[in-house]
C-alpha cells in the first residue's frame, strides 16, 4: 500500500475495532453507521503528509432524541479512538441519500503520515 492508503486503512481498522459500523461506499450505508469519504492531502514537507478524512456519522430517522443519543454515542467512541490525529471536528447536520434525510454529524479527522 501507499502512505495515504495505509493511513486511511488504519483509521478504518480503528473504527471497526471499536465495534462501529463503517462503510466507504454510500450505496452500502445502513444507519447507524459511519461513512468514510475520500481524503484531502497536503504535503507539509517532502516526507510528511497531512491527510484530512471527511466522515459522516448517520442515525436512522427521524431526527429525535433517540437519533441524537445514537450519534453522540458513536461520536464519543470516535473521539476516544487510540489514533494519532492532529485535529477532529464534528458538526451536526442532515445527510441526504436516495431522497432520504438522515440525522448526522459531519466529522473531519486530520492525520499526519510519513
Amino acid at each position: 500500500m501507499t502512505v495515504i492508503a495505509d493511513a486511511i486503512a488504519g483509521l478504518v481498522t480503528a473504527l471497526e475495532d471499536a465495534d462501529l459500523p463503517v462503510v466507504s461506499d454510500p450505496r452500502n450505508l445502513r444507519p447507524p453507521a459511519i461513512l468514510v469519504d475520500a481524503p484531502s492531502v497536503r504535503a507539509l514537507s517532502l516526507s510528511v503528509l497531512e491527510i484530512t478524512v471527511p466522515c459522516v456519522i448517520v442515525a436512522p430517522p427521524p431526527g429525535n432524541a433517540d437519533a441524537m443519543n445514537s450519534l453522540v454515542s458513536m461520536m464519543d467512541t470516535v473521539f476516544a479512538l487510540p489514533i494519532e490525529c492532529t485535529n477532529m471536528v464534528a458538526n451536526p447536520g442532515v445527510y441526504s441519500i436516495a431522497g432520504q434525510e438522515l440525522p448526522s454529524y459531519s466529522l473531519v479527522i486530520t492525520l499526519q503520515a510519513s
